[in-house]
């Protein structure tokens, strides 16, 4: 599902240090897309996720291929 690129941020440690930052919010209450747009010829993907305690950001950009490019995920709203 990622680009080479992607692959290569996404080490173990990259994905635990995720794991236990996202578990520490429990269960999301809300997942929302909030936009999409085309750009430098990926698609664009912006979505808010909500939990009992506070609010993510998360920006999805995907290659044309369906490829995931870049996956961030940033506090505020």
């Amino acid at each position: 599902m990622l680009t080479e690129n992607a692959n290569s941020y996404f080490s173990a440690q990259a994905v635990r240090d995720f794991s236990e930052s996202l578990r520490r919010l429990g269960e999301p209450t809300s997942f929302q897309q909030t936009s999409q747009q085309e750009r430098g010829g990926m698609t664009y993907r912006g979505y808010i996720i909500h939990f009992a305690g506070a609010s993510l950001q998360l920006s999805v950009r995907a290659m044309p291929d369906g490829k995931i490019e870049q996956y961030q995920i940033y506090a505020g709203e």
